[in-house]
């Protein structure tokens, strides 16, 4: 009954519960943190847009041209569900790219890109892919802001429950485990699923993820040709060095 996974980039497991219980406290995270300078944007990337709940939140919040990249399938379908409901007209603003932000050939080039939960998802030997396609997304004056990224391992295991969703004869929870591993942090999503208080089914999928104190942020940022310009403790801005 039980499927358990480390995800690497297949996360089907996690596309198929995530609307139903992470979406709606996702989309308040982000437009409390992205909405502003969403809506002074003329031209964005979405860089790793997952679900796509940035994207729709730049379609529907401003008139911008918007460029939504998402190598993994599993999630870009859910992308793909999210804009087939949007109006025609907010459609023909937004292109969806199935790669890694590096292998994106972007134009106009952008004056936003967003970057949210993905930079510390990365190996440290495959950041520099990130930041060579940040800089070569943004355009001259353009900034990236991306959601500040964790420091250092958790001192102790830290359990959160999502609030369960009934869905017909079914209850939907999952239960999300962060502790330390090694020098890593990792995070499992236990999903579960339950009718008449037994659990049908249950997954369980785990993301290794990569602790970044800014100084290793600003040192790989120098050598791609790229610098800070504003640091607190929930977005980091970035922009092509001068």
């Amino acid at each position: 009954m039980t499927r358990e996974r480390t995800t690497g980039d297949d996360y089907s497991d996690t596309a198929e519960f995530y609307d139903i219980l992470q979406a709606d406290q996702d989309r308040r995270r982000a437009a409390r943190l992205y909405g502003a300078r969403l809506e002074r944007a003329e031209v964005v990337v979405d860089a790793g847009a997952g679900s796509g709940l940035l994207t729709v939140l730049a379609l529907e919040s401003t008139s911008a041209t918007v460029h939504a990249v998402e190598p993994a399938a599993p999630m870009r379908a859910l992308l793909m569900t999210r804009l087939a409901g949007l109006r025609a007209d907010q459609r023909a603003r937004v292109t969806v790219h199935p790669w890694t932000l590096d292998a994106c050939a972007l134009s106009p080039r952008a004056d936003l890109v967003v970057c949210n939960n993905v930079v510390p998802t990365i190996p440290p030997g495959q950041r520099h892919a990130l930041w060579r396609g940040l800089g070569r997304a943004l355009a001259p004056g353009g900034h990236a802001v991306l959601d500040t990224p964790p420091t250092e391992p958790p001192l102790r295991e830290q359990v959160e429950r999502l609030p369960r969703v009934r869905v017909g004869e079914d209850v939907f929870g999952a239960t999300m485990t962060t502790r330390a591993e090694e020098r890593l942090i990792s995070v499992s999503f236990t999903y579960t699923v339950e009718r008449d208080g037994r659990v049908i089914r249950e997954h369980r999928d785990t993301f290794p993820l990569y602790p970044l104190p800014l100084p290793v942020l600003r040192e790989e940022w120098r050598r791609a040709g790229l610098e800070d310009v504003a640091c607190d403790a929930e977005t980091l801005v970035v922009r092509r060095a001068r």
